[in-house]
């Protein structure tokens, strides 16, 4: 009873995040304009770009058989999309469940080992994390005048009267007291639980790494990861077609807009919601593009994949659980 009440106050919290959150991106702006773009957006992009989503998800499931094969086990096709589905399906109700109740549904449905499935899921992140840096790379590369002209104005922010930045000091500064600190108090952080949490999620990407190099057909592995990032990627630049303030924008623009979504799901709210508008909107304003228009192509991809996910998540899961009562 009291790891039930735990985990409501979780779930309470996280909603209540991502409300904030919500209000926060929202303050301020022009309430009317805001609906008004989002009433008269071009939604055969918004179609398009879910469908390519939906493209993503499969390839998503033919990788996971991978993995799973590893194991002994080889599910159908089907049978792995339509638990990813649902996975995605409970992240919006319970943030970072999502992982757990898609093996879940193949214990069910396929009598498939949750812990072994549960460690394919960790590989599967391991591998997505590696690339999400990799585009982040590329997006330094890509919006290298951009990054750079920002740090000319966050520079020029820092400087003295004197004409001496102190933006360099600061940084190292808090570096050597964050040094001093780890080293006057290692016993103590040594036996804090989030200490051990913290190694266990390096314990966990090591696990992972090593679980991918078992994957039998590795060029396939990665051509795979390689196709689903680049629906991704596919899927924002169609999107930004949807409304005219963002229909210019360029594939490097849709690197860095990608990127910034996929850390913004970092923030344990349900699917994100909240911190993805914030960060987009903030993000495609680096682009010249009005905070209230970036609101606006933000909520319209975030409500479109929830919609897709409500959909398809839900015929998933009855599929499943059909699928676990036959003999």
């Amino acid at each position: 009873m009291i790891l039930l009440s735990k985990k409501s106050f979780k779930t309470t919290a996280f909603i209540l995040l991502g409300i904030a959150l919500l209000w926060l991106a929202l303050r301020g702006q022009d309430t009317e304009k805001l609906w008004a773009t989002i009433a008269g957006a071009d939604y055969k992009w918004v179609v398009l770009a879910m469908g390519i989503g939906l493209l993503s998800h499969i390839l998503r499931a033919r990788r996971w058989n991978q993995l799973l094969a590893v194991t002994g086990k080889t599910p159908s096709t089907v049978t792995t999309f339509c638990a990813v589905m649902v996975g995605y399906l409970v992240n919006y109700a319970i943030p970072r469940a999502g992982e757990v109740s898609r093996c879940a549904m193949l214990k069910k449905s396929d009598d498939i080992d949750l812990e072994k499935s549960v460690g394919s899921v960790v590989a599967e992140r391991v591998f997505d994390v590696l690339v999400m840096f990799f585009l982040l790379g590329m997006a330094f590369v890509f919006q290298y005048d951009l990054i750079n002209s920002l740090y000319q104005t966050l520079s020029k922010q820092t400087q003295t009267a004197s004409g001496n930045s102190l933006l360099l000091p600061i940084v190292l500064g808090c570096m050597a007291f964050f040094t001093i600190v780890v080293i006057v108090l290692r016993k103590r952080i040594l036996q804090m639980a989030i200490y051990h949490k913290v190694q266990g999620l390096f314990l966990g990407f090591w696990q992972g790494l090593k679980s991918i190099a078992l994957v039998k057909n590795k060029p396939l592995f990665l051509l795979y990861t390689a196709a689903i990032w680049f629906c991704y990627l596919m899927m924002m630049y169609t999107a930004f077609k949807s409304i005219p303030a963002t229909q210019n924008l360029t594939f490097s623009n849709a690197i860095t807009v990608l990127v910034a979504g996929s850390l913004a799901m970092i923030v344990p709210t349900p699917g994100g919601v909240g911190a993805f508008q914030l960060i987009s909107a903030y993000t495609l304003s680096l682009f010249g593009i009005q905070h209230s228009d970036g609101e606006a192509w933000a909520n319209i991809v975030f409500f479109a994949q929830l919609i897709m996910f409500v959909i398809m998540g839900s015929l998933c899961y009855f599929w499943l659980i059909f699928k676990s009562k036959k003999p």
